[in-house]
């Protein structure tokens, strides 16, 4: 069967597609979605560095104590988590679109999110005891491992999230970029 492929697709209809599935973690996505869909997120990524710096501010003009801990144990981690979530679906839709599963990209975001949470606990309990954190920390070592995971997975979606589509229909769908040419 003779396939062509068909035009791809831009920005605006990218992001209108990536943010309409965050959560839908079936399909195929393909390269020209995937790449505009991560550029809208470092996008977002950028204002989400401003907001963790404007909560900062906030939290060293903050007099009250449950502020201080809500802003550093709910909002701090809530907003270094964000881009991470928004690319999972289209990742693993990404790996989908190549025929692979879905499951680098699900182990690549959990790895990041339990070294974000052991970040803001060790901090937390190091402030609470006024303790100092050395390389010792067992919580330390824990996520220098996660990290180093979470970049290795990381680079590995990198890889395959740059080669082309799957030409034919595969497990987790139809093709979105190769249909029949017609005779």
């Amino acid at each position: 069967m003779n396939l062509m492929a068909t035009p791809s697709v831009g920005f605006p209809e990218a992001v209108k597609r990536g943010f309409n599935n965050l959560f839908n973690f079936n399909g195929r996505d393909r390269r020209s979605e995937y790449w505009w869909f991560v550029l809208c997120i470092a996008i977002v990524s950028v204002i989400d560095v401003f907001l963790i710096k404007m909560v900062f501010n906030i939290f060293e003009k903050s007099s009250s104590e449950f502020m201080a801990y809500f802003l550093t144990f709910v909002v701090l981690p809530l907003l270094s988590l964000l881009p991470a979530f928004l690319l999972l679906s289209v990742q693993v839709r990404r790996m989908h679109d190549r025929g692979k599963s879905g499951l680098l990209p699900v182990v690549s975001f959990a790895s990041y999110a339990l070294t974000v949470i052991l970040f803001f606990l060790t901090v937390g309990i190091s402030l609470k005891k006024n303790i100092d954190v050395d390389k010792d920390n067992p919580a330390v070592v824990a996520m220098a491992i996660l990290i180093i995971l979470y970049i290795i997975l990381s680079c590995i979606i990198f890889v395959f999230a740059l080669l082309d589509s799957e030409p034919r229909d595969n497990k987790y769908g139809p093709s979105k970029k190769y249909i029949p040419r017609n005779p």
